[in-house]
């Protein structure tokens, strides 16, 4: 694996938040961590995750972004897009 880091932009903001599970890049380019740093707290989360008996992915390296909104205390209604993307003509 690679240690590189991307710039984080909306569209890729949205992307991975528009997904329904989070892998360690995906956490790391949200949290602006370099991927061993992503592994670690990918770890802690999957820790409390099933100390609580919430762990319902059962995948290593893998979390429902369910979980990781959980896990921060975020505020589910401000990672809601309705509509908002624009249509891509083909």
């Amino acid at each position: 694996m690679t240690n590189e880091r991307r710039v984080m932009t909306n569209e890729r903001r949205v992307e991975i938040l528009s997904s329904d599970i989070l892998d360690i890049k995906a956490l790391g380019d949200l949290l602006d961590l370099d991927y061993s740093m992503a592994a670690q707290k990918m770890r802690d989360i999957k820790r409390k995750l099933v100390s609580e008996g919430r762990d319902r992915l059962h995948i290593r390296g893998k979390i429902l972004l369910e979980d990781y909104v959980y896990y921060f205390g975020l505020d589910i209604n401000r990672y809601i897009v309705n509509n908002v993307l624009p249509k891509v003509e083909q």
